[in-house]
């Protein structure tokens, strides 16, 4: 499946599942986003800009936060209220009662630095799309698309050739990424507990160029650039569970959820060529190394365990807190691994509204966050382990009384760092999405 069937198989399914008068009410807006998803499906990995660490497994993992949780330092497997999707946990779906739309974009901009050189990046994207509708008061069910990985680097650089008066232009490049069409369910066991299974189709393409360009001063000038694209296709499962704990007070809740994604063997296709250019890049001689037909085999992608908790006053504050590990050592492309170690990741957060029912006072109804996470990376670069370190906060203004929203969210931190020789990436984050709640679409029930 590509990019668009996966697009026609979605709007194929918004327009059955969404009812009437939604769907009227929010027609130029659905077109317009759907139009607008068809192009930017691709670029992903833009989201990130320019990251060099984004070159290592199958590039950044996003760990399914939208905009709303993002404020919230990336952390809602254990909480999210009923007018939001969960993104993270699809045992959660099971608490909303309105059919609900979200999209959102994200970007950041950031300084590279490494002792060499510096140089400033910005990129900006598609992150999310995805819709969530009750089939009955217990089973909520959820589809939309999201990236599984992103891919986006380049790094130059010019070296005089020993022994030699000529000079070399290096050139290390890579794009692309896997996305996800996927479908979700949360089913309501009883008041207290949910579960839920989240199954997604993941496909995509990451592209990876090196190219020396050797400069003689001379009409001899030329580039060799070795190319190399790999194509992903295979299927996600990631079952779930949470728990909602009353305590004394009756709008009171303790909150746990887990995840458990299970360990994926994508299917892998590589092809390699080599390519003689001149100086205006234009191709002098190519020559075919590996085809995708007859270089073919598997990607291990690790199972992944994330575990939440959280203390929820119904409406009016929440804080949460979530731990996420993953084990790359057991990740392969082809049969070859790349020597990655074991990451996890820390997130803590806390959202506060001053009155979410209030008929008077719009600030009343706003929705306030924080957060921070602390991620260690599963790569090890000269001894060192490259941790990302941020601050997160957010907001969320209620655009109409339905619980319809716009989300804003923020983050400012590192990423590696300056010693050994290694890049530091100092950036700054920021999402935007919009929520859209259809109240009509509940279903009544006679006792």
């Amino acid at each position: 499946m590509n990019y668009n069937q996966s697009r026609n198989l979605i709007i194929f399914l918004v327009v059955i599942f969404l009812k009437k008068s939604f769907f009227q009410k929010y027609f130029l807006f659905h077109i317009f986003v759907l139009s607008f998803w068809g192009v930017a499906l691709p670029a992903f990995a833009q989201v990130t800009g320019n990251s060099p660490y984004t070159g290592l497994g199958v590039g950044e993992i996003y760990n399914g936060a939208f905009a709303q949780q993002m404020g919230l330092g990336g952390s809602s497997v254990s909480y999210s209220p009923t007018y939001f999707i969960s993104g993270q946990n699809p045992a959660l779906l099971a608490g909303n009662v309105n059919l609900i739309f979200e999209s959102g974009v994200a970007g950041q901009y950031k300084q590279i630095q490494s002792t060499a050189q510096s140089q400033l990046d910005l990129g900006g994207g598609l992150l999310y799309m995805s819709m969530a509708f009750p089939i009955t008061h217990r089973w909520v069910s959820s589809m939309g698309i999201a990236p599984y990985s992103m891919v986006n680097y380049e790094n130059r650089f010019r070296q005089r050739i020993t022994n030699s008066d000529f000079s070399a232009d290096y050139l290390f490049k890579g794009s692309g990424g896997i996305g996800t069409v996927y479908w979700a369910n949360g089913f309501k066991l009883n008041k207290q507990i949910y579960a839920g299974l989240k199954a997604s189709y993941l496909y995509g393409t990451t592209s990876q160029e090196i190219s020396t360009r050797l400069f003689t001063n001379t009409p001899l000038d030329y580039n060799i650039a070795l190319n190399e694209k790999f194509v992903y296709s295979g299927l996600l499962l990631e079952p779930a569970v949470a728990l909602k704990i009353p305590l004394n007070n009756k709008e009171r809740f303790l909150n746990i959820g887990a995840v458990y994604s299970l360990q994926s063997n994508v299917s892998t296709r590589k092809f390699a060529s080599l390519e003689q250019r001149t100086q205006n890049d234009e191709i002098i001689f190519s020559d075919t190394l590996q085809n995708l037909n007859e270089n073919k085999g598997k990607t291990i992608l690790p199972a992944r365990y994330t575990i939440g908790i959280s203390l929820e006053q119904q409406y009016q504050w929440a804080i949460v807190a979530d731990f996420s590990t993953q084990d790359w050592t057991q990740f392969s492309s082809l049969g070859i691994s790349q020597n990655l170690i074991q990451g996890y990741s820390v997130h803590l957060g806390g959202e506060w509204v001053p009155d979410y029912t209030a008929l008077t006072g719009y600030f009343k109804r706003v929705i306030y966050r924080v957060g921070i996470n602390y991620t260690q990376l599963p790569f090890q670069l000269q001894n060192q382990q490259i941790k990302d370190i941020a601050l997160h906060w957010g907001i969320s203004f209620p655009i109409s009384r339905n619980s319809s929203l716009l989300n804003f969210g923020f983050a400012l931190g590192q990423r590696g760092m300056l010693a050994n020789e290694l890049v530091r990436e100092r950036f700054f984050r920021f999402s935007f999405g919009v929520s859209i709640n259809d109240r009509k679409f509940q279903r009544r029930r006679l006792d």
